[in-house]
């Protein structure tokens, strides 16, 4: 197992480990198993003209915050070091003084103040990262956006995976739901879930391409790797892997009257909203597979079966697009948007005076302030969390619910109070809890954690900001790659994502060149003073022959559509995530459903292209819309002017 993987800090922080530094072995390429289709995977122009007649659907929907930007088939783009040297202009060393404009709010965490110092479950506000009792952008954090976006712009390596298994359960061999996998190794698994006996054994590829791992063997490397350096921390110090960068980024100061608070939302709980959780489904990774998942009763009986969908490797690299802020936290927090009412058709109607919305079931569960109710909706509450027969009455609803560990035990609770013959008071408190537990599980949409608002600092819009950039011996060419993928060609509308809370709409910020100090670098000779650069001259066309070879085509055309900032877009387009509820990300699928709808499941795996999975999430979409990211963001609402954005 490789350990985690992080970029250089600093060049003097490689100073200590350059002359004891091993090259690690190459790697070899995994073979696909026998279940994994080996079929030439589609490129983003081959899915633009097969979804090209997709349009918004009704109910519309929002397109979600962030897009990916595909791995090449060919794999990675690397030049030798001698080439990087020699053949792309003179070394140059020197300066430039940037200037960083926020065109949204920008924030970068620091001290977070926990409501009733709970730290890590709900956040009263997030200050602005400090540095000498001064508000502060680390250089690492414009230096990591930075380096993100060439790997990316010159189809390079992924620098910046963390080598986390996802989909982790307590318990490998236990009845799970999700596939364990880890972006540079394999995970193997055997699922007890899957229509077998015994389980089937899966091993999960790399999430990521192998080719796309970062390599210090031989003199080939990637153009950021060139630049920024690299450091493979390995657990053995021996075979520990590092090369020293070429560009250093200051950090960004500036007045604290520059700051201003403004509201976030989030979700109570150990999770941030919208956090990094990747599933191998077909929203985060290609389409691969459908399993025929067996749910079974927690002794193990074969209760019922369901369609498992299965991705293979991420559909690339995650960037986030553009939006207004406070029309992005409004539609969360607004619950009849984001939150659909409570459906309460199943139960008998005499049970109920008057419909429950979903804000007052939402006040009196989370919060036991019933008083705060009107008495109608109080009278049905109870009705709910005073009936001793909701949990058989739920069974259908049961069996399906992804998290069942917390209802079990409160299951357990409520019949041993009742069996140990407790006062009615303590088995009542521990059937409201049952029933309580029950709805959070069977209703996420109508019941959820609660969606909160809280402050964070930020820097505000339109506030301007200096820093510095240093090269050591870049050649000239590289230069003027890195000044143009900064600052952007001026005919571009392209901007860059900085900080925290970029899937809300902030963090939009824009790069511009105050001045230049270069100087060539000679051979033997001592070096000449810097003087003033051109800062024009650093900023090409993305046709210009100057940065033109370093380029990925499809890469800039697939950054246009997500980094693009327009004004007129930004105002009338909200990205937001698909609301975990029924039709969406917590719908199950029942293999009869599925077999009805699409194809039959013949065996425990089935393959599927993708074409077919296509075919697949259309299928299904009046029954789960979120299945195929790919076709619900064709459909979503305002997708029509993303797509036609260009470089």
């Amino acid at each position: 197992m490789s350990s985690k993987r992080k970029t250089i800090s600093s060049l003097a922080d490689l100073e200590k480990i350059v002359d004891k530094t091993k090259l690690k072995p190459a790697a070899t390429v995994q073979e696909p198993s026998a279940t994994q289709s080996t079929q030439k995977k589609m490129t983003q122009a081959e899915y633009d003209t097969l979804l090209a007649n997709e349009t918004e659907v009704n109910p519309p929907h929002n397109p979600n915050p962030f897009d990916f930007v595909f791995f090449t088939e060919a794999g990675p783009k690397t030049y030798s070091l001698d080439d990087l040297n020699k053949k792309y202009g003179g070394l140059q060393s020197g300066y430039i003084e940037v200037k960083l404009t926020a065109k949204t709010p920008v924030h970068i965490v620091g001290r977070q103040d926990p409501v009733n110092n709970r730290a890590g479950k709900k956040i009263l506000k997030s200050h602005f990262y400090m540095q000498d009792d001064q508000p502060c952008i680390p250089g690492s954090s414009i230096r990591g956006m930075l380096r993100s976006f060439i790997e990316a712009v010159t189809n390079g390596w992924v620098s910046q995976a963390k080598d986390t298994i996802y989909g982790k359960e307590p318990v490998r061999d236990k009845n799970t739901r999700h596939i364990e996998f880890s972006s540079w190794d394999k995970e193997p698994h055997n699922h007890k879930c899957l229509n077998s006996p015994t389980g089937v054994n899966h091993t999960a590829s790399p999430a990521i391409p192998i080719a796309f791992e970062p390599l210090l063997t031989g003199d080939r490397m990637d153009i950021a790797t060139y630049l920024f350096g690299y450091l493979d921390s390995s657990k053995d110090k021996e075979k520990t892997s590092a090369r020293a960068g070429k560009v250093i980024i200051e950090d960004a100061y500036f007045e604290s009257s520059y700051l201003n608070d403004y509201k976030m939302v989030d979700i109570e709980g150990d999770a941030i909203m919208g956090g990094p959780r990747p599933r191998a489904n077909w929203w985060y990774m290609r389409p691969q597979e459908v399993w025929d998942r067996s749910i079974r009763r927690p002794n193990g009986t074969h209760l019922t079966n369901v369609a498992h969908i299965v991705g293979d490797k991420f559909w690339g690299r995650k960037f986030y697009y553009h939006q207004e802020p406070q029309k992005c936290i409004e539609f969360y927090m607004d619950y009849q948007k984001w939150w659909p009412e409570l459906d309460l058709s199943r139960f008998s109607e005499d049970q109920f005076q008057h419909p429950v919305t979903v804000e007052a079931l939402y006040l009196a569960i989370r919060s036991n302030k019933v008083k705060l109710i009107n008495g109608n909706y109080l009278n049905a509450l109870n009705s709910l969390l005073n009936r001793e027969s909701l949990y058989t009455e739920m069974a259908n609803d049961i069996i399906n619910l992804p998290h069942r560990g917390r209802l079990n035990k409160l299951k357990k609770s409520y019949d041993k109070s009742i069996h140990d013959n407790r006062t009615s008071s303590t088995i009542m408190a521990n059937l409201i809890k049952l029933n309580r537990c029950l709805l959070e599980l069977a209703f996420p949409a109508q019941c959820p954690k609660a969606t909160y608002w809280y402050y964070i600092s930020c820097l505000k819009a339109e506030q301007p900001v200096s820093f510095r950039i240093y090269f050591d011996r870049v050649p000239a060419q590289l230069i003027q790659l890195i000044c143009t993928c900064l600052c952007m060609p001026t005919e571009s509308k392209m901007r860059h994502k900085l900080g925290y809370g970029k899937a809300f709409g902030y963090g939009s910020v824009e790069f511009s060149i105050n001045s230049a100090m270069l100087r060539a670098e000679k051979t033997g000779e001592w070096p000449d003073s810097l003087s003033i650069t051109g800062k024009d001259a650093l900023i090409n066309a993305w046709s210009d022959n100057e940065i033109k070879p370093f380029i990925d085509n499809p890469s800039l055309e697939k950054f246009a559509r997500i980094l693009t900032w327009d004004v007129n877009d930004n105002s009338s387009i909200i990205f937001t995530y698909p609301p975990y509820s029924r039709q969406n990300f917590q719908q199950v699928i029942q293999k009869n459903e599925f077999c009805t709808a699409t194809l039959p499941l013949a065996s425990p795996k089935n393959t599927v292209d993708d074409t077919k999975a296509i075919d697949v999430a259309k299928a299904l979409w009046d029954k789960k819309k979120p299945i195929h990211f790919l076709l619900y963001q064709a459909r979503a609402k305002g997708y029509d002017k993303i797509k036609i954005r260009k470089p």
